[in-house]
């Protein structure tokens, strides 16, 4: 599982209708790309109505986001989670731009971040705090439905008032926060993600360093663990003691197994057996083979010794 990377931010702190995410770092294709946005919501006009998403590539983006928050109760922030599954790769330089509908927003922060093993549909659940105008120093985004299987990555967004530091907490991981610079009633957005591996109610709970209204997030996306890596081991030794310091080594099992989801063969190019003798006598290394069925025992004869 990985995350590849924040491939781009972007603060708008004058009133527009389309912003862009230019892109400091790409992302392959087959890679999953996740944009967290927040808008400030001034006069409860709550989350903005998106017309369109693009980028450089033309990959497909949806314009319904995946989960929204901060409904039209909450006057002061509002954001939304944003996907698209890349058909072609995005470059370093390429741009996203979302475009919202029914007028401007004054603030603006957005992240996009890369994952590479999410599923090809991959959206499992979501909740939303915020569409009243919470306020505190412990964010929540709220805890979701027990989510349909154990593997899944939870991606959250937390929107507040600027100025404040923050701290994720213990198991999540987050770049850094992205927030306005006009100067008067600014935003701030902070992303935290992380993995797991249990099936159960997920949620993201965000401090700040002092209290503030807020809006939060959460949705939760299947993806498939990539198998283990292949264990290669090129060489083995075993060292039989010397005649005299011990009468005999033994060698209770060895096992290869091959996987069977693996077609082909266990092939040992070497093998060199050397039983030890008594002082004087040549090292003796004869090997007794037995077939049974589709197992083969072989055993080592050593010389007695006298």
């Amino acid at each position: 599982m990985a995350h590849l990377g924040v491939l781009g931010t972007k603060t708008q702190s004058s009133a527009a209708s389309s912003v862009a995410i230019t892109l400091t770092a790409g992302a392959a294709v087959g890679s999953t790309v996740l944009v967290g946005i927040i808008w400030e919501a001034g006069g409860g006009t709550g989350v903005a109505t998106i017309s369109a998403v693009a980028d450089s590539r033309s990959n497909t983006w949806s314009t319904t986001p995946d989960v929204t928050a901060g409904g039209t109760s909450n006057s002061t922030v509002a954001g939304a989670v944003l996907r698209a599954r890349l058909t072609t790769a995005l470059q370093v330089g390429d741009t996203i731009t979302v475009t919202v509908s029914g007028g401007t927003r004054s603030r603006w922060c957005l992240q996009a971040d890369a994952f590479d093993d999410v599923d090809t549909s991959p959206l499992d659940q979501t909740q939303t705090t915020g569409n009243t105008a919470p306020s505190g120093t412990s964010l929540s985004t709220g805890s979701t439905a027990t989510t349909a299987q154990a593997h899944e990555l939870v991606y959250a967004i937390y929107g507040f008032g600027s100025g404040r530091t923050v701290t994720i907490p213990a198991g999540w991981t987050g770049g850094a926060k992205v927030e306005t610079s006009a100067g008067s009633s600014d935003r701030a957005l902070q992303v935290a993600w992380q993995y797991v591996n249990a099936t159960g109610a997920q949620q993201g709970t965000l401090t700040l360093s002092s209290s503030s209204t807020y809006t939060a997030a959460v949705a939760t996306y299947k993806y498939t663990p990539a198998d283990p890596p292949e264990l290669r081991i090129s060489q083995v030794k075993l060292l039989a003691p010397n005649p005299g310091d011990a009468p005999l080594l033994h060698i209770a099992q060895v096992k290869l197994t091959v996987p069977q989801a693996v077609i082909g063969e266990v092939r040992i190019s070497q093998v060199k057996l050397k039983a030890p003798a008594k002082s004087g006598q040549p090292p003796y290394s004869g090997i007794k083979a037995a077939r049974d069925g589709n197992v083969w025992d072989a055993t080592i004869q050593t010389p007695e010794a006298t």
